[in-house]
């Protein structure tokens, strides 16, 4: 995908792929909760429990209570997901094939003893099938039994993977940590990525280089999308995407501090031509609060 042709300013872009009218969804995600033992079955508080999205490498990381209970919300639906735990007692993972919409996987991590964790291993044979092309794009894979528990299916199958939210670098800068600032607000375009916590998929993340803290432009301290990896460090005017944003950026509508409201656009993958379908302003977002 190519961004000439992104010329929006300082506003950011949600690009929706299949349709050209807004989609407002009840409940597209879902999670994963758990309990982490111990070698001797006793709840371990304060572990450090990661969940790792495999296809996308998406991460969100969460800690246990002194019940040893971890919940992981707003999660991409499908899978696999692989679920590690770390603490002074251990270390634990376990993987989840799939989750659904709405009530989270329940999974329990047991760290092993001295014993089992000494245990020798002679072969581990892996086998896998493969046909057809490999798929980069966003996708999740919902059977007969997975729709039909979905709820309101009218709307909120039509919000899974909806679009991409474009948007630019404004500034670059070093604080401790190399940090971009960007014109999309975690504040007011997406997921709650502190309270949820919640990565964003980025397109074309780099595998190697640089790490970039992106943040948003208001004043808020919780304004931080998160942590990025850039094969040629970003400068002013560099193009960034999110996935998975179109749905979310459309009914999380704020304007705290100036922050524009996204555009939506409808991009062709074929001929590369983008048209634009709606801009908002303020009036907008202020007569939905009266």
């Amino acid at each position: 995908m190519t961004f000439r042709k992104l010329a929006y300013g300082a506003s950011a872009v949600a690009i929706m792929m299949s349709a050209s009218t807004a989609v407002f969804a009840q409940e597209t995600t879902g999670g994963i909760s758990g309990v982490v033992y111990d070698a001797a079955g006793s709840p371990v508080g304060g572990a450090t429990v990661t969940v790792v999205h495999v296809p996308s490498g998406t991460t969100s990381t969460t800690f246990t209570d002194p019940n040893g209970q971890f919940s992981s919300r707003g999660l991409r639906v499908g899978g696999p997901y692989l679920v590690r735990s770390a603490s002074a007692a251990g270390d634990a993972a376990a993987q989840v094939a799939t989750i659904g919409i709405g009530t989270p996987v329940s999974i329990e991590l047991v760290i092993a003893g001295a014993g089992e964790s000494a245990a020798q291993v002679d072969d581990v044979v892996v086998t896998g099938v493969r046909s057809g092309g490999l798929r980069t794009s966003p996708r999740s894979n919902l059977n007969l039994a997975d729709i039909e528990t979905l709820p309101s299916i009218g709307r909120d199958i039509m919000a899974l993977d909806a679009g991409i939210l474009v948007g630019e670098v404004l500034d670059t800068f070093d604080n401790g940590i190399a940090v971009a600032i960007t014109d999309i607000s975690a504040t007011c375009h997406m997921p709650d990525v502190i309270e949820a916590p919640y990565r964003p998929a980025m397109l074309n993340e780099g595998e190697t280089g640089t790490t970039f803290r992106l943040g948003g432009p208001s004043c808020l301290a919780g304004d931080i999308i998160g942590d990025y990896v850039f094969e040629t460090p970003p400068t002013s005017g560099t193009r960034i995407a999110f996935l998975d944003q179109a749905h979310y950026s459309m009914v999380k509508t704020n304007t705290f501090n100036g922050v524009p409201l996204p555009a939506i656009a409808l991009w062709n993958s074929e001929t590369d031509a983008l048209r634009l379908v709606r801009e908002f302003d303020y009036s907008e977002f202020r007569d939905r609060l009266s």
